[in-house]
């Protein structure tokens, strides 16, 4: 019987032969289908959801068609003859061991080329790591005793699972399961693993598996794994962590074991004998099976006496104790003497060791000397406790520094249980840096009672996703007399957490009306997605506007959802907060806001504070780094150069943050894109596959690659990068250029050449490029047309010459002397001799909008030389104002379908919604429209246009701090552009300015030509910013006399 044969011929009944052969690879099935995915039938079921999915294969949820009973099915994805057997043997062991605690297989087989079992559906089943929490200690053993069973009968059929672990346990109302058996093994059965080959999950791998020349596996291997599951379910911890493959090994093999009273001091001491015993690291020493293991965890949670010795006579991986001889008798006595000698001497040098460690505990440091000091210490236990307990509080930021601080702290409770409660605070906050929250609650919850650092469970329990945990804890700390509004928020977040969201609402309704119950309406709100929140807390800040509350939660909401520090700083206010969290807050904005940015504050804010923030210094890199290569120094290469100071700043204060994340990765490498610096090849990998954009970063292994002759695999690199980030980056266009020439695969540089032609970041050389490939493809008229424009984009007209043409062009239009057909081949002929003119890219694109010829892709032109001369959105601004004008060419409903066209889709988006709400003079702004700006600018920070209109609507919206950010960038971005300082002039309005100050915007507006009251259609009444100077005279008067 092969692996090929077909779904009838399996079976797993008695008698059946167990398969063999090599680990050659099979055919391919000549029905073999690409994969499966749920709506589809597979044999003889309707796949209905996908539950898990692993490296070998995917589980679904099924029915089957003839029963209609739920099933779940595995389905295999490897080809390998191995791993095809190894699959149709779990079937094969699993359906032999009939029994209520192993997950049935009821079928198995192969269809169209993919071999198949299906097991019966555990509903409403979890994993035994999951189904521990929220259940007593007896609880949890009684799922390990109900395990060890299940494990016992195999045991019983001469099966050793080797693979037992939490995640292949599953837990229902009919108590644990054991699934999985893909690796298990019977003296029946050849051999299909490689003598010494590892096999199972290292964490819960006995001594002779992890280091197969330990000793023979047998029934034994479970019953450590088994040990190792009762650990965790004794101490919410593994048995053995380390931070390597070999350091486990290490620890494993040598019994380097914490025993759980020591992990957790409330474990029963005979469910700690019974767990010592199983994780003995002699085969011998442990139980025989699993029953073995099963009958003493009975007796231990019926109170009789165990098997197993107490912790206190046993050893872990200690050999067994010998007789000393006799005849060694006479020998020591001889050495009494000497040995005394060096006791003294001994004595005095502990004495000393002492002094100086007390010496250094009393001065608290330097830390250096005390851990130097505490390596070789001996003696009063409670002095080196607080020499430990000064080290977990020390100052080490990095991943090592916290797990050392982690241990100090351990060892500090472990010397003097009296420390215990501030030892287990310090170990919290280290784990909770470690990315452990779970623990961290944990020790939280059991360290001094205090209410601060049960909030601190609270918040742990929350980050690890153990909600009913959380909602525990904060209803405990909401009946304390002494509890605040901080209770109150974080009983309010457990109860979203747990998904009771009716109770929260009842719940928040029933408090009496006032500034907290406002603050967790907002919250509320928030969670639900029925609102702004950010509307219904400024509302209560201006019913109680002395409430630091109401302000610091604005302050985050502005913050943390909108990603806007500047109004979050703005909602804190000038005064100097009370509490600690706000003025926290305040100076970590305000650090964050210096040039150069100050994170120091940050380095004690909370994760999702520290995250936040880094997204927003990376932000501004990219956005420098943006403007810098769209429009670089002189004799400046496009990522270096004045322009990329800011970024490189922004980057260093990124850096120090250590956030250890996508958004360090995503900085360094665009911290080596400037600085030109050589990544190591593995550092560059890892990176990259951290980022999440490695545009830039595969740019960089692509240069690497070629500068080591690997020109073939530098343009694989380039050719997977989407095309549409690629033409953004200059450098990356004129890389793929090259390397598609030199490695003969022209066809996906052509794409992304063409593609960039007519944007802001064209350049010369891309065009000779495009020219030289196109030769290459025999494409000659192409590869001439290209090189024309190459050479008209490097020998630009003219500025006399360019204006004389393009006042022609527009005199006939606007005394309509010419055809619609022969103005737009004027601008034709005049953009083939200067493709780089954006002002004629611009009203070429405009009398396409404006006539109704091809409105959508005039629309994009305007938008293309909008970005590529930002002043001309002056031109734009008054395009729409006239278009939509009474009797205009123009109905609202025109300009938002051109904008969401293709190309510029977004930017063309933002542009009729803004447009939208200065023709109509409301006050109302779309809720999407901010969103979409953002949106926009995370994927091109360097659009100058989409920052103008951030900045107008962020003014309409009511958001002034927000504005006058967007409106700063878009003024460095665009310093001749006229349209900046009006909406300058709308921003000092809604802040109620002086008239004088207004005036002195508008006159800047009109030195930048720009006179928005002689537009046609203009009418000041639209402007609800301006009518506090309706009277005020002078230049501003104009703004409400013209265009009546």
């Amino acid at each position: 019987m092969t692996a090929s044969d077909d779904s009838s011929s399996w079976s797993f009944g008695a008698g059946v032969p167990a398969p063999s052969g090599g680990a050659a690879e099979p055919p391919e099935a000549p029905g073999r289908r690409p994969w499966l995915a749920p709506g589809e039938v597979f044999a003889g079921c309707e796949l209905l959801e996908e539950l898990g999915r692993g490296g070998m294969g995917v589980v679904f949820r099924a029915r089957e068609l003839r029963s209609g009973r739920l099933v779940a099915i595995k389905v295999l994805r490897a080809r390998q003859t191995r791993a095809r057997e190894r699959f149709r043997r779990e079937g094969e062991l699993t359906a032999a061991l009939a029994h209520p605690g192993i997950v049935r297989v009821h079928a198995g087989g192969e269809e169209q080329g993919l071999p198949y079992l299906i097991y019966e559906l555990i509903p409403g089943g979890e994993t035994l790591d999951r189904a521990f929490r929220g259940r007593s200690e007896r609880e949890r053993a009684a799922l390990v005793r109900d395990v060890a069973r299940a494990v016992g009968h195999a045991h019983r059929h001469g099966v050793v699972h080797r693979d037992l672990k939490p995640e292949n346990v599953l837990v229902d109302a009919n108590g644990a399961h054991v699934a999985d058996f893909g690796l298990a093994w019977a003296r029946s059965l050849d051999r299909l693993t490689q003598s010494g080959a590892l096999v199972g999950t290292p964490a819960y791998m006995a001594p002779e598996q992890i280091a197969p020349e330990v000793g023979e596996r047998g029934p034994w291997t479970d019953v450590w794994a088994l040990g190792g599951i009762l650990y965790l379910a004794l101490t919410d911890r593994r048995p053995f962590e380390a931070d390597g493959f070999h350091a486990l090994r290490y620890r494993i093999t040598a019994g380097d074991l914490r025993p759980p009273r020591v992990e957790a001091p409330g474990v029963s001491p005979e469910l700690e004998a019974v767990c010592l015993k199983a994780l003995s690291v002699r085969p011998e020493d442990r139980y025989a099976d699993a029953n073995e293991l099963a009958d003493d965890l009975d007796r231990a949670l019926r109170g009789d006496t165990v098997l197993a010795p107490s912790a206190s006579r046993f050893r872990l991986g200690a050999p067994a104790r010998r007789r000393v001889p006799w005849a060694l008798a006479g020998l020591s006595l001889v050495l009494s003497v000497g040995g005394a000698l060096w006791a003294g001497r001994h004595l005095a040098a502990r004495a000393r060791q002492e002094q100086t460690l007390r010496r250094l505990v009393a001065a608290g440091g330097p830390l250096d000397a005390l851990e130097a000091a505490l390596a070789d210490a001996e003696g009063d236990a409670a002095l080196l406790a607080r020499g430990h307990l000064l080290l977990a509080a020390g100052e080490a930021q990095e991943p090592t520094g916290w797990r050392r601080r982690l241990e100090h702290a351990r060892r500090a409770e472990e010397l003097w249980p009296e420390y215990a409660p501030r030892a287990r605070i310090l170990a919290a906050r280290a784990l909770l840096r470690l990315g452990r929250p779970g623990e961290a609650a944990r020790l939280y919850e059991t360290s001094d009672g205090t209410l601060a650092a049960r909030r601190a469970a609270v918040r742990g329990y929350l980050e690890a996703g153990e909600p009913e945990q959380a909602l525990r804890v904060a209803r405990a700390c909401a009946r304390e007399d002494t509890a605040s509004r901080e209770d109150a928020v974080l009983l309010l977040d457990a109860f979203l957490a747990a998904k009771q969201d009716a109770e929260a609402f009842a719940w928040v309704q029933g408090l009496p009306p006032g500034p907290t119950r406002a603050l967790l309406r907002a919250r509320l709100v928030a969670a639900s997605g029925a609102g702004d929140p950010g509307v219904l807390l400024h509302e209560a800040l201006l019913r109680w506007p002395t409430d630091e509350g109401l302000r610091q939660a604005l302050a985050l909401h502005r913050w943390l959802r909108e990603d806007d520090p500047f109004s979050a700083l703005a909602a804190l206010g000038r005064r100097t907060p009370r509490e600690d969290t706000t003025r926290l807050l305040q100076r970590a904005l305000q650090g964050l806001l210096e040039e150069p940015p100050a994170v120091e504050d940050l380095a004690r804010a909370p994760l999702a504070w520290r995250r936040t923030a880094g997204r927003w210094l990376l932000g501004e890199a990219r956005r420098e780094l943006a403007l810098a290569e769209r429009d670089p120094a002189p004799g400046a290469s496009s990522s270096r150069g004045p322009g990329t100071t800011k970024a490189r700043t922004a980057l260093a204060a990124l850096a120090r943050l250590a956030l250890h994340d996508d958004l360090e990765a995503e900085g360094a490498l665009l911290d080596a894109w400037i600085s030109e610096a050589e990544l190591d090849p593995d550092e560059l990998d890892e990176r990259i596959a951290r980022a999440r954009d490695p545009t830039r970063g595969r740019i960089l292994r692509a240069e690497a690659r070629r500068a080591r002759g690997d020109v073939s695999g530098a343009c694989a690199e380039l050719c997977a990068l989407p095309a549409a980030r690629l033409r953004m980056i200059p450098r990356g266009l004129a890389a793929l250029g090259e390397l598609a020439l030199a490695a003969g695969r022209p066809r996906k540089a052509v794409e992304a050449l063409r593609a960039a032609q007519g944007t802001p970041w064209e350049r010369p050389e891309q065009a000779e490029w495009l020219a030289r490939l196109l030769e290459r493809e025999g494409d000659t008229n192409g590869a001439a047309a290209a090189r024309k424009r190459g050479n008209a984009l490097a020998r630009p007209l003219p500025p006399a010459e360019r204006f004389r043409r393009l006042q022609a062009l527009r005199s006939k239009e606007v005394g309509k002397r010419a055809s619609l057909a022969d103005l737009l081949a004027g601008y034709d002929a005049l953009l083939a001799e200067d493709p780089g003119f954006a002002e004629a890219s611009f009203f070429r694109g405009r009398l396409r909008f404006m006539s109704g010829a091809r409105r959508e892709e005039g629309l994009i032109e305007c938008l293309w030389a909008v970005e590529r001369d930002p002043r001309l959105a002056v031109s734009l601004w008054k395009t729409a104002l006239v278009g939509l004008r009474p009797g205009g060419p123009l109905a609202p409903q025109d300009l938002l379908a051109a904008g969401t066209a293709r190309g510029r889709k977004k930017l063309g988006q933002l542009f009729a919604i803004c447009a939208q709400v200065e023709h109509s003079g409301t006050r109302e702004v779309p809720a999407d429209a901010l969103p979409q700006a953002r949106e926009l600018l995370a994927e091109d920070p360097g659009s100058a246009p989409a920052w103008l209109w951030l900045g107008f609507l962020a003014v309409r919206a009511g958001r002034p701090a927000l504005a006058e950010r967007a409106l700063d960038v878009a003024g460095a971005a665009a310093p001749r552009c006229g349209l900046v300082p009006f909406y300058r002039l709308l921003l000092a309005g809604a802040r109620g300015a002086p008239p004088s100050a207004a005036a002195e915007l508008l006159e800047e507006a009109h030195r930048l030509n720009f006179w928005p009251a002689r537009t046609p259609g203009w009418k000041g009444e639209r402007y609800p910013e301006l009518a506090c100077y309706r009277d005020a005279g002078g230049s501003l008067a104009a703004l409400f006399s013209f265009g009546r």
